[in-house]
């Protein structure tokens, strides 16, 4: 700890690090884990940076989209990118979005910039970084956008992602990958605190936290709540649009959204060596809410049974039906 940063950094125990080789291959681009802050929440090449992202300067201006991995990030990326930009599609088409909206923890221009002045140069930006791990002033200078999604969903799309990229140990069971998950040794974990956070400040008026599953099921009404937060005029027609810009078939076509237009150019990926092959088969795959039902019987059981505690313990989130979200309108 220091002034700079108040929170405790600890390298994995042995123990931990035993337990995730369990699971985990260990290499060059995925190594030096631990703890931070009470909640110990789960970093990887974290404490070189700590200080200047929890330090950073955000003005007016600044829009963050926060989430755990796997919750529909790069979908409301783009639904915030555009409706911010007043639905400039040519652009959206044209232009990565990993350019437009960078991702804070592997956006190496950043990271540099911050050790050397703490202002925060990009408009927009992405981070899976938990909010008590950024600036403490964070709502009170700019706008945060905060999806969530079923948690089981959540580690099962993070299993396929994380196989794909080849991080796991030869044939590793989801199974497996799930103890590991539970035991809140995957980057970001504990999911339940990493949301938690973000609901406890829903009520905050520069803070929007929106479902995935609402996403899926009524992508329009969503677009809605980001063009109000953000003060945003619409017509039917631009809405039409959007939705048809983000809808999977499409999306997942996008080379602005799967990075094909960086790879074309430079034959190698900025932040992930594979994602690109990744993209090609199922960045943005088509999941339905509830693919957790496919599971193996034993451990839906234990899911279930973890995700219950949690929501009687008031540390779960539970997507709202819509007359729920209708009241929190309200409020």
């Amino acid at each position: 700890m220091s002034a700079k940063f108040p929170l405790e950094i600890k390298t994995f125990t042995k123990e931990e690090q035993m337990e995730h080789e369990k699971v985990y291959k260990t290499s060059e681009f995925f190594d030096d884990f631990s703890r931070v802050g009470p909640k110990k929440y789960t970093v990887m090449r974290y404490e070189k940076d700590a200080a200047n992202i929890y330090n950073m300067k955000l003005c007016s201006s600044n829009i963050i989209v926060n989430s755990f991995p796997r919750s529909g990030t790069t979908w409301t990326q783009e639904l915030v990118w555009l409706i911010a930009n007043d639905f400039d599609f040519a652009t959206a088409k044209n232009v990565p979005l990993h350019v437009r909206f960078p991702h804070l923890e592997f956006a190496p221009e950043i990271l540099n910039e911050l050790s050397n002045s703490p202002k925060l140069s990009s408009q927009f930006v992405m981070t899976h970084i938990p909010l008590s791990l950024l600036p403490p002033t964070l709502l009170d200078t700019c706008k945060v956008v905060y999806v969530a999604r079923d948690p089981r969903d959540v580690a099962l799309s993070n299993y396929h992602l994380e196989r794909e990229l080849c991080r796991l140990q030869e044939n590793v069971k989801f199974e497996e990958y799930f103890e590991v998950f539970i035991a809140n040794l995957r980057v970001y974990c504990p999911y339940f605190e990493h949301v938690k956070e973000a609901w406890a400040l829903r009520y905050h008026p520069n803070m929007l936290f929106i479902f995935y599953e609402h996403l899926s099921r009524d992508l329009k009404s969503v677009a809605c709540r980001i063009c109000d937060f953000f003060g945003k005029k619409y017509n039917e027609q631009q809405l039409d649009q959007l939705c048809d810009h983000l809808r999977f078939v499409n999306f997942k076509k996008n080379p602005a959204v799967t990075r094909q237009q960086q790879y074309n150019q430079q034959q190698e990926m900025c932040y992930f060596p594979m994602l690109y092959e990744y993209a090609q088969e199922s960045h943005g795959r088509d999941w339905e809410w509830g693919e957790w039902n496919e599971w193996d019987q034993a451990v839906k059981e234990e899911a279930e049974d973890t995700t219950s505690m949690r929501h009687e313990e008031g540390e779960g989130v539970v997507p709202k039906q819509k007359n729920e979200m209708e009241e929190d309108q309200r409020k």
